[in-house]
């Protein structure tokens, strides 16, 4: 079964992903060796914590297009943003500075994991409201949301797709964490949740690190396989 990764940070020398074009390739290569064949590329949006890396990821993007088109030629790969949600982001996103997912109007968003309920829900809303499918990033990470299913089911209903971290099922960020992304998908046959299953934590990984995420990654696959399924929101 071919994987989908919606939410990776490979772009060299553009955020706190890959620090240089070695360990670019390093990671592809490994997320490759697991299974995924489309891969979006999604480096942080946000003017004042990264600046305007927008020709720099342009860059970055080309070289890696040129890498997987010589050595992976069944990989599919697409570039977006990870936007840090702020009020003035839809202007961002209308501007074009801002890239949705593969020029579509799914934006892949996060905000801050202390931000309340009520930022997170109106953010959201205002991207619904601005025409725009948000894919809420690591919906298991807010801590305002830990326990409050029905809040983030909600969220659900009214369009908005979920993105989870494998790493979080495994304890990667906390026991608390885990049980809330166990909890969700738990729930996967009646909310369809989008799973990052191919994830790989870029700004934590080395080159010889990424390649050795091979066998963890294949692991962690089929324990996740044994449970549950995924499904994507059409």
């Amino acid at each position: 079964m071919a994987l989908a990764d919606i939410h990776i940070h490979l772009l060299f020398g553009v955020d706190d992903g890959a620090k240089d074009e070695d360990e670019m390739h390093a990671i592809l290569d490994a997320a490759y060796q697991t299974g995924t064949r489309v891969l979006c590329c999604t480096p942080h949006f946000h003017p004042g914590y990264f600046g305007d890396n927008y020709g720099k990821v342009n860059a970055a993007f080309e070289r890696l297009s040129s890498y997987v088109q010589k050595t992976y030629p069944d990989m599919a790969l697409y570039l977006g943003n990870e936007l840090r949600y702020e009020p003035e982001c839809v202007t961002w996103l209308r501007q074009g500075v801002c890239r949705t997912v593969n020029g579509t109007r799914y934006v892949l968003v996060d905000f801050s994991e202390t931000a309340p309920e009520k930022t997170i829900g109106n953010g959201l809303h205002n991207l619904l409201n601005a025409g725009y499918i948000p894919v809420l990033a690591h919906v298991e990470r807010y801590r305002s949301l830990h326990g409050e299913i029905p809040a983030i089911q909600a969220f659900w209903h009214n369009g908005v797709v979920l993105q989870a971290d494998t790493q979080s099922l495994f304890r990667g960020f906390g026991l608390l964490v885990q049980r809330q992304c166990r909890k969700l998908l738990s729930l996967v046959p009646r909310m369809h949740t989008t799973v990052r299953l191919a994830h790989l934590k870029c700004w934590d990984v080395s080159i010889t690190s990424a390649k050795n995420t091979v066998p963890i990654m294949r692991r962690r696959y089929a324990a996740i396989m044994q449970s549950v399924y995924c499904v994507v929101r059409p």
